[in-house]
C-alpha cells in the first residue's frame, strides 16, 4: 500500500515547494508535476506572504 503525501503551509514559497516535491519523487513535465503515488493533500496557506504566489499556485 502506497502512502499519500500531506503538504502543509507553503506561504508563496514556490522554490521550497519545488524542492520538496522533487524530494518526494514528483517529476515536473512542462508545468505539471506527476507521481506514481495515488494523491497529495495540500493543507494550510498557499499564498499568505511569500515572494512567488503565482508560481506556487501553478505548482499546486
Amino acid at each position: 500500500m502506497q502512502k499519500n503525501d500531506i503538504i502543509g503551509d507553503i506561504h508563496g514559497h514556490a522554490d521550497a515547494l519545488e524542492m520538496l516535491l522533487q524530494k518526494l519523487g514528483y517529476v515536473r513535465e512542462l508545468e505539471l508535476h506527476s507521481s506514481a503515488k495515488p494523491k497529495s493533500l495540500f493543507v494550510g496557506d498557499f499564498i499568505d506572504r511569500g515572494p512567488k504566489i503565482r508560481e506556487t499556485l501553478t505548482s499546486v
